[in-house]
């Protein structure tokens, strides 16, 4: 039985790891195939054969053709020592960065903009040409010629399942066409859907009649026992976190999940060609941790995807796949747990120190007062670079609304003797958490201040109400008065508030911040806090690092002022 896997368009391109560990956990237990394909990375590459070949001109204000093509040629060259040199790099990086994202916007908009009227994506059947009427025809056009070229190349090896991997609302779109062009061409090809975002919206997936199954939560017993299922080993009621719909209804097995993580065999990217990834050299994710060991954060959902539980592979087992990687070649790593506790940290360094593994990697962590000056240099020692700080607001009332667990002046003591052991601190901020204020605000903006020598990028977003989280469930306990009825793919919703910022508001505070404060935080690059992985081979580099940009000390807060008010009239 043959299964194929796929992380669709339109993500950053990195190694698929999700699917990756699935592929290893049905291949280890079974007779069954699996292949994984990443098409993010594939789309892009397809994308810049287009227009180097004059086969799609992209309509877009700034847009340069010679540019765009030096820009992903700059990226693709192994051999660029100019990706160290930061005036080379700051030139390049928003070039190639911006283009795919409006890119990616555009198709985005129509696309949701016609599934919205039609109220499902399934209306789209044989109505390609309303898409290509629309205002940039020639992306449009190109994503759905690269959408039915993948149909055909998941085709080819005539699989039983294909299974869509969803990060970001973005992927649902291209993975919706290509579901439906695989079901037209044979009904008999199960469609699954999983991930993050598949697990909150599984009803609303579950509309679409090419969609047969949604995977929730934790998909490697899920995918496995379909599998055994639909070869006749199993029933179906028996398969975990399956959703489906029989006789018009949409049914739920029982959840399971992974007692022991040190089980799961290592995952395997195989299936793709590290080097083909825009960097100087491998760079491949680390889980060594399913859930949050705080899962108490009132905006977060993420934690939900793992049951709300927190487990841990042993340290043992995560350092044996860190050696498993450097064996093949691996050197840089990305931890994607949801948060690592200090006392974590520092077993993790110390194991990586006792082996004596040259690596480097960054992570994300919480800003509490049990990370100490030794545990910070253990942590560098052992090939850690920089961490994401999930520091959320510098306002101890929002701070203790949101339930974070966190005091104003710990994290400023983490961030100081984060910075003095060597580390870069990339933190990350929200803008608008229901409730706050301009001058509760103003107090986010002054932590940032006071902590600028020890802060190297700024991460911003605003509030985003998600459903499912403790703010959705308990609305009056963070003054929100009015949520509104979702659109289709209910990732997030609209929602009035009693008192504080506006969230029509929050996009414009956000924007103007971020070009005209948060801006002056870099280290090396203004694109570092959204190019994660690079940021990591710049940092672990310090040899090859070319500083010739004069960085310009960060502005006052009298100096930036406030955002404009909006034009109206």
């Amino acid at each position: 039985m043959q299964a194929n896997l796929v992380f669709s368009h339109f993500a950053r391109p990195t190694p698929p790891l999700g699917i990756s560990l699935i592929k290893a956990y049905v291949e280890k237990n079974s007779d069954f195939s699996v292949k994984c394909f990443d098409l993010s990375l594939a789309y892009r590459n397809d994308l810049a054969d287009a227009v180097r070949n004059d086969k799609i001109h992209i309509d877009f204000p700034q847009y340069n053709r010679k540019k765009f093509l030096q820009a992903i040629d700059f990226f693709k060259n192994k051999n660029n020592e100019n990706f160290f040199e930061q005036a080379a790099y700051n030139k390049q990086a928003p070039i190639w960065d911006n283009h795919f994202d409006k890119i990616t916007a555009t198709f985005c908009k129509v696309f949701g903009n016609f599934s919205h009227e039609n109220n499902s994506v399934s209306s789209l059947e044989n109505n390609f040409t309303k898409l290509l009427l629309a205002k940039k025809p020639e992306v449009v056009g190109f994503t759905l010629w690269s959408v039915n070229n993948y149909a055909k190349l998941l085709l080819a090896n005539k699989p039983d399942v294909v299974g869509f991997s969803l990060m970001l609302t973005d992927q649902f779109y291209c993975s919706a066409l290509i579901s439906r062009i695989l079901k037209n061409f044979d009904k008999n090809i199960k469609i699954v859907f999983g991930g993050y975002i598949s697990n909150l919206i599984y009803e609303e997936l579950l509309t679409n009649p090419y969609i047969d199954f949604v995977v929730r939560n934790e998909g490697e017993m899920s995918l496995l026992g379909l599998m055994k299922a639909l070869n006749g080993e199993q029933e179906l009621q028996q398969v975990p976190n399956l959703a489906f719909k029989e006789n018009g209804k949409i049914v739920t097995t029982e959840p399971a999940m992974v007692a022991d993580l040190d089980k799961l065999p290592y995952p395997d990217f195989s299936d793709f060609d590290l080097n083909a990834y825009s960097r100087p050299t491998p760079l491949v994710s680390i889980l060594g941790s399913r859930g949050c060991y705080w899962h108490r954060c009132a905006f977060c959902v993420h934690h939900k995807n793992y049951f709300s539980k927190y487990r841990t592979a042993s340290v043992t087992h995560i350092v044996d796949e860190l050696e498993y990687h450097v064996s093949n070649g691996v050197k840089h790593f990305s931890f994607v747990d949801e948060m690592i506790s200090a006392k974590r940290f520092r077993q993790i360094g110390e194991e990586i120190i006792k082996r004596k593994l040259q690596i480097y990697y960054y992570a994300l962590a919480k800003p509490t007062s049990d990370f100490t000056k030794d545990t910070f240099e253990i942590m560098y020692r052992s090939g850690c670079r920089y961490v994401i700080w999930g520091v959320e607001s510098g306002s101890q009332r929002i701070l203790d609304l949101i339930d974070k667990g966190t005091e104003v002046v710990d994290m400023s003591k983490a961030l100081t003797c984060s910075a003095s052991a060597g580390l870069k601190n990339h933190v990350f901020i929200i803008i608008g958490f229901p409730s706050e204020t301009k001058e509760e605000l103003g107090e986010t903006l002054n932590f940032l201040y006071e902590n600028k020598n020890s802060i190297h990028a700024i991460s911003s977003g605003t509030f985003s109400l998600h459903k499912g989280s403790l703010v959705y469930q308990n609305p009056e306990k963070f003054y929100i008065t009015r949520i509104y009825d979702p659109q289709f793919l209910p990732q997030t919703f609209r929602y009035d508030v009693s008192q504080g910022l506006k969230q029509n508001d929050l996009k414009r505070y956000r924007s103007y911040y971020a070009k005209n404060y948060f801006h002056y935080f870099h280290y090396f690059s203004p694109f570092s806090a959204i190019l994660r992985d690079h940021a990591l081979f710049h940092y672990s580099d310090n040899e090859n690092l070319s500083f010739n940009e004069e960085r310009k000390p960060v502005p006052s807060l009298e100096k930036v002022g406030p955002p404009p008010q909006p034009v109206t009239g």
